[in-house]
């Protein structure tokens, strides 16, 4: 079998382009050096969406002979799933992302395999993706598509209470870090 890739699904990047060129634009254009660097700091959003798109436009999902292989614009989270790892997959209802649930190695020798879960941005052809990997995935997989949701559901609610947590200790930590300060001064 030959390699197939996948590119992710992209969206026009020129109403971006045009904030951020329009933003700057005037930021340059202001005496006030206060708000030229507040009107930068806007313009600073819309700039990194446009990066972040740049870089995932350069990357797919790839199906090659014995694994999956997911792109991901930073190089570090590319991941490499063999077929036989594969345990389930589905699209997300929220926002229509294929996840892909899959056995990892145990962490000790003894131990059972963890289960790991990848949800990746949306494709161009999702349903041939799909399609591919029914095709090149163990038969008998053994979690079905709500078993699979429930994970990402279960691995979304961890995350938001995480986020929560860190945004209520965000201003502890910065006056423990101000007091730190004015000890040594």
């Amino acid at each position: 079998m030959q390699e197939i890739s996948y590119p992710y699904r992209s969206v026009p990047m020129t109403t971006a382009l045009v904030i951020t060129g329009g933003t700057a634009a005037l930021a340059v254009s202001l005496p006030d050096a206060g708000w030229r660097w507040l009107i930068l700091l806007a313009a600073a959003g819309p700039a990194l969406w446009l990066l972040s798109e740049a870089l995932r436009r350069r990357c797919a999902v790839r199906l090659a002979e014995t694994e999956l292989i997911i792109e991901q614009p930073l190089p570090a989270f590319t991941r490499v799933i063999a077929y036989m790892q594969i345990a389930g997959f589905l699209t997300t209802e929220a926002r229509q992302r294929p996840a892909i649930a899959y056995r990892r190695p145990p962490r000790q020798p003894g131990l059972p395999p963890r289960l790991g879960l990848v949800v990746f941005e949306p494709l161009e052809d999702e349903a041939g993706f799909w399609e591919a990997v029914e095709q090149r995935a163990p038969a008998d997989l053994p979690f079905d598509a709500a078993q699979v949701a429930r994970y990402v559901r279960g691995r979304r609610a961890r995350r938001r209470m995480l986020g929560a947590a860190a945004l209520l200790l965000t201003p502890f930590v910065v006056i423990l870090l101000a007091q730190t300060l004015r000890m040594f001064s």
